[in-house]
């Protein structure tokens, strides 16, 4: 049996490097994504408590792009194969999820083989449905002027969207049961995660799982723009339990940010004249981005420092504080 819906235009006038206004979006949900997973990695290193994240960040860029091809390919077989990279891209999200929710902040890796197993296990046949022909999607409509369709076998994609479902319920249950039993700064941290990324992945699954059941692709492009908001979501998460300044969090990406669009301009100049304008934007864009980032992680330093310097000053008013009880006893 098969699923067929053929989704009505969305397309905006509006034109930035060849692309329409929701691609755009699309493109800066990548950026953005890969820009939390960066700045995490810059500043936390690599370890199993943040490694799920920087999958998770990575995999909502992959799917932002995959959109973006899936919106603008000219021919059926690039666009299936974009539709099959956004789906994989989305069943891999709710695992890199469950494993961030089961691990951070932790660095060390404590699941069993067999728990591991059972998470990974689902996700390897969910790709299987996805990347086999004729199995998940099975066709697609390419129409001008309007989003591009997909035609879905009806009982694959009832079995695809409860492994999605399922696996984010597991994950929220987790973070659930982790916030019951933990310290007051961990638990504090944990909502914030739990109830800030809720409302933009259920907006997301609305536009990506339930709309697109019934045949309707208009929105199938929120979905990784409000995994990309959950994503930034986590990210600060990550930085809450520890001496960290947003405001830092926020000047970096946005010095990142304007070099990729400084890159992307680059790769996009029509003429040479423009080409050699845009390289030196880029290299002196690189020289005054890096030179802001080191002030502002001097800073940053200088603040870490003098927080320390406050605490065992506390710590030392503390201990005299008691000396001079025991001495006056």
């Amino acid at each position: 049996m098969l699923l067929r819906r053929r989704g009505v235009g969305l397309r905006t006038n509006f034109m930035f490097f060849g692309l329409d206004a929701i691609s755009v979006i699309l493109a800066f949900a990548a950026i953005s994504s890969f820009s939390y997973a960066f700045l995490i990695f810059k500043h936390k290193g690599i370890s199993y408590g943040v490694a799920p994240f920087l999958f998770l960040s990575a995999t909502i860029s992959i799917w932002s792009l995959a959109m973006v091809i899936l919106r603008s390919a000219g021919d059926s077989e690039s666009a299936l194969a974009a539709a099959h990279w956004a789906h994989a891209s989305l069943a891999a999200v709710p695992v890199f999820l469950l494993f961030f929710a089961l691990i951070y902040p932790s660095n060390t890796y404590k699941l069993s083989l067999r728990a591991t197993s059972y998470i990974l296990l689902p996700f390897y046949l969910a790709l299987f449905l996805i990347f086999n022909p004729n199995i998940l999607i099975t066709g697609v409509t390419i129409t001008p002027g309007s989003e591009t369709s997909l035609t879905y076998n009806i009982y694959a994609l009832v079995a695809y969207v409860a492994y999605v479902w399922a696996l984010f319920v597991g994950a929220f249950a987790v973070l659930v049961k982790r916030y019951l039993h933990a310290d007051s700064d961990l638990r504090s941290q944990l909502l914030y995660i739990g109830i800030g990324s809720l409302a933009p992945i259920l907006f997301a699954l609305f536009s990506s799982l339930y709309l697109p059941f019934f045949g309707e692709f208009r929105w199938n492009w929120i979905g990784p723009v409000s995994f990309s908001i959950a994503a930034g979501v986590l990210a600060y998460g990550i930085f809450k339990r520890h001496t960290f300044d947003v405001r830092t969090f926020g000047k970096e990406m946005l010095v990142l940010f304007l070099l990729l669009v400084a890159f992307i301009r680059i790769v996009f100049s029509n003429s040479p004249i423009s080409l050699v304008f845009n390289i030196l934007a880029f290299t002196a864009l690189t020289v005054v981005g890096y030179w802001f980032m080191q002030t502002v992680m001097h800073d940053l330093d200088s603040r870490t420092e003098l927080k320390k310097a406050e605490r065992k000053l506390r710590r030392t008013r503390s201990q005299l504080r008691e000396h001079t009880q025991e001495a006056t006893e």
